[in-house]
């Protein structure tokens, strides 16, 4: 039999659209890429053999934030926006991986955009779509770099055309947009600070000392990695920029039998900028700090160092005569050996109170007897805590801390 032609009517115009028996209302949960040929137009289709197995086991902040990202995608009656800024293989990919994985297990078709299809085409298409969907933009700086005019007009710039498709104009339709990037500065300034395009910005710069013990302590093998080795490997990769691609040679290093200096010095790790570290002391319930550039090994040989601690919150006042209990002022310059150095539980390195040889007021004076001492001992203050070493920037060398 031959089939009959069906037309598509449109006021006064009938196009032929050959057989409608296959049409469908709803995108089947799938990922989905968008191709544009010249007698099809532009169309939408499932993207064959695509890996969407996850690891047992994820570390850091990734679960957390995936989380909170569908819940907040669930509760909201409109679009969600989800940037993701920082290095490479800090877990950006990761988390855009993760959460293609989490939409087909909620039945949400998924949209991934490519610099393979043009902006104009792909805008077109997903403010077509009526039904909830998640469109991943990976690599967006580089797949849709922006053009002279993008921060300039929000109407022009290769950029700026997606501002339609993130604003929703105007749309009930839910959507959920993840977009990462490596660098924001190659970002259209009308993307940032606007959570009505992108709710969330979550940022991944570097491993905290809480995430890489996490993952040390599920990777590394305990009959060869003891924890002595974890707390010293914690401290020693503080100063350095490790991604999740760096600290798994380092658990395969050690696995292996290499000690974390070897592994530090033989690996190809980013070891450019100075070492810096955030000392912070408590002194009677007020916290001081100050920043130093130093190599812990260097700080170690410190004998009566002095550094100059300078109150963190706030302006103190009292200019007087104080007393034990009183918070000192505004600066004290802090005398210490540095061969007290300790790595505390956390393998934060410290420098114990027992080693802060003395303390100078600052303008202040405190009573012994009939004199007044601007110098005084630990004990002679107070309540008086450890100095805690934490690292600020990554550094050139290994902290070789011998413990």
């Amino acid at each position: 039999m031959t089939k009959k032609t069906q037309y598509l009517v449109s006021g006064s115009a009938y196009t032929p659209v050959g057989d409608l028996r296959n049409v469908t209302s709803s995108l089947e949960p799938a990922v989905y890429e968008i191709k544009s040929e010249a007698f099809r137009g532009t169309f939408l289709q499932i993207r064959e053999n695509v890996d969407t197995s996850v690891p047992t086991k994820i570390y850091g902040r990734i679960p957390g934030m995936l989380a909170k990202t569908f819940r907040t995608f669930e509760r909201r009656d409109k679009s969600t926006g989800v940037l993701l800024s920082g290095e490479r293989g800090m877990g950006k990919s990761m988390f855009a991986r993760l959460a293609v994985s989490e939409a087909l297990k909620r039945k949400i078709p998924v949209v991934l955009l490519t610099g393979s299809c043009g902006v104009d085409d792909a805008v077109e298409i997903i403010n077509q779509i009526t039904q909830p969907i998640v469109v991943v933009m990976d690599e967006f700086e580089k797949n849709f770099p922006m053009e002279s005019d993008d921060d300039d007009d929000e109407k022009k710039g290769k950029q700026q055309k997606f501002l339609s498709m993130l604003d929703g104009m105007g749309s009930s339709e839910k959507r959920l947009f993840i977009a990462t990037v490596n660098d924001t500065s190659d970002l259209s300034t009308f993307f940032l600070n606007r959570p009505g395009r992108f709710f969330y910005h979550f940022e991944f710069n570097t491993l905290t000392h809480e995430e890489m013990r996490e993952y040390l302590e599920g990777e590394c093998d305990r009959k060869i990695v003891k924890k002595k080795t974890i707390d010293y490997a914690v401290a020693c990769m503080g100063t350095y920029a490790i991604n999740y691609d760096g600290i798994a040679a380092i658990v395969e290093e050690l696995n292996s039998g290499s000690s974390i200096e070897e592994a530090l010095t033989d690996l190809n790790l980013d070891r450019k900028g100075d070492n810096a570290y955030m000392f912070s002391i408590r002194v009677n319930g007020a916290e001081y700090t100050c920043e130093k550039w130093s190599d812990l090994s260097d700080i170690r040989e410190e004998a009566g160092h002095a550094e100059y601690f300078y109150l963190k919150d706030g302006v103190h006042g009292n200019k007087g005569r104080i007393r034990k209990t009183d918070i000192p002022g505004n600066m004290l310059i802090i005398r210490y050996d540095g061969a007290g150095m300790k790595l505390n539980k956390d393998g934060i390195a410290v420098i114990p109170r027992s080693s802060i040889r003395s303390i100078d007021l600052d303008d202040c004076f405190l009573k012994k007897g009939r004199d007044e001492i601007s110098k005084v001992t630990p004990d002679e203050l107070g309540s008086v805590g450890d100095i805690v070493l934490n690292p600020i920037k990554s550094g050139p060398r290994p902290l070789y801390l011998n413990v």
